[in-house]
């Protein structure tokens, strides 16, 4: 039996450093874990943030799960064959929803040795704004976020530690009027106690009869897909004075400011510096957020850094670009910093045409 634990949940909501958490505790008791990665881009900021942490990864990109899901059974498989874990984390895009239709029956389908439950997270602090009514995203775009919380096995409060107490409570009487039928943990995901938690309620998990795929509106969710612009893009940075690190901060910063500035309403601008083996993930989910303070000696006074853009704001693709330019136009003004653009993707994503759904 394998326990096959999908995690979905709107971007931002912090699913991949809570899956990273949880292999570690599983490992450190001797259980083995691995993931899969998903993203509508092909540059992912979080296989590199998985694999860091020495945890099997294997990543189906270009596309969500339920679109690629020939690809998702051949890295199930990938994994079961280099790594034989027992437990794997497989996280969707988190602008993806129906995957009781299109992922999880048809799985339960052809591969009876799997144990399947599904996890959905939302962040603590955004979650009451946007099951009221946000203005912060398009009703399309909130339509995919209530969605998601409709279809999931568990959901998972999360970053509850950043949430005030009225807040807390706000969200307790939401859930008890729309998901008392649903298992509700409140969790802060570098805590141990609540990471076992939650493992301890994955490993038990039993649907109640035959999940219900869910009532849904392709037209509207493809819409809401469609408000979201995606950037994918590698950057190399190199300085002669020993400050390469300085300068990647700068740069991240420049376009997180810019983002405010503009007003773009942030799904998640995530950033991966790296140079010689360090490496630090930087994650942008709101537009209150302080800016990035590199506290790595090791990434602040290397010669070279590589930085890895993943930026998903409701805007146009060619807004975005125009905003991650300057940005990097900017940091070529400064003497002694050569910067490099290695790979760009900017795009939307197309309309969810997914292989199976039951």
């Amino acid at each position: 039996m394998i326990n096959l634990f999908f995690i979905g949940g709107f971007l931002g909501s912090g699913k991949t450093t809570a899956i990273r958490q949880a292999c570690t505790v599983l490992l450190e008791n001797g259980i083995k874990a691995g993931v899969i990665t998903n993203d509508q881009g092909a540059m992912l900021v979080d296989t590199g943030f998985i694999r860091e942490g020495g945890i099997p990864v294997s990543e189906v990109p270009k596309g969500c799960f339920c679109c690629n899901y020939d690809q998702l059974e051949l890295g199930i498989q990938s994994l079961r064959k280099t790594d034989q874990p027992e437990v794997i984390f497989a996280e969707s895009v988190g602008s993806c929803t129906d995957l009781v239709a299109t992922v999880i029956k048809p799985m339960l389908k052809f591969h009876q040795e799997f144990k399947i439950v599904f996890t959905v997270f939302a962040d603590a602090c955004l979650l009451p704004v946007l099951l009221k009514g946000s203005r912060l995203f398009t009703d399309n775009v909130n339509y995919i976020y209530k969605k998601q919380l409709e279809e999931a096995d568990i959901i998972i409060v999360n970053k509850i530690d950043l949430a005030t107490s009225v807040q807390l409570q706000e969200i307790k009487l939401l859930f008890e009027t729309r998901y008392s039928h649903k298992v509700v943990l409140y969790q802060n995901s570098l805590e141990r106690r609540d990471l076992n938690h939650w493992i301890t309620t994955l490993r038990t998990f039993q649907p109640a009869g035959s999940r219900r795929s869910l009532d849904i509106d392709y037209d509207i969710y493809g819409a809401g897909e469609a408000e979201l612009a995606w950037l994918d893009e590698e950057i190399e940075i190199y300085t002669s004075k020993g400050n390469a690190g300085v300068a990647g901060t700068q740069l991240i910063n420049g376009i997180y400011s810019k983002s405010k500035e503009q007003r773009f309403s942030i799904g998640h601008l995530k950033f991966l510096l790296e140079s010689g083996g360090h490496q630090e993930k930087i994650s942008f989910t709101s537009m209150n957020q302080p800016a990035f303070s590199n506290k790595s000696e090791e990434l602040k006074t290397a010669n070279f850094v590589k930085v890895l853009v993943n930026a998903r704001l409701q805007t146009e693709p060619h807004l975005l670009e125009k905003l991650v330019s300057e940005s990097i136009n900017e940091l070529r003004t400064q003497e002694d910093c050569k910067v490099y653009e290695k790979r760009r993707m900017a795009f939307k994503p197309g309309y969810p045409k997914p292989t199976h759904r039951v």
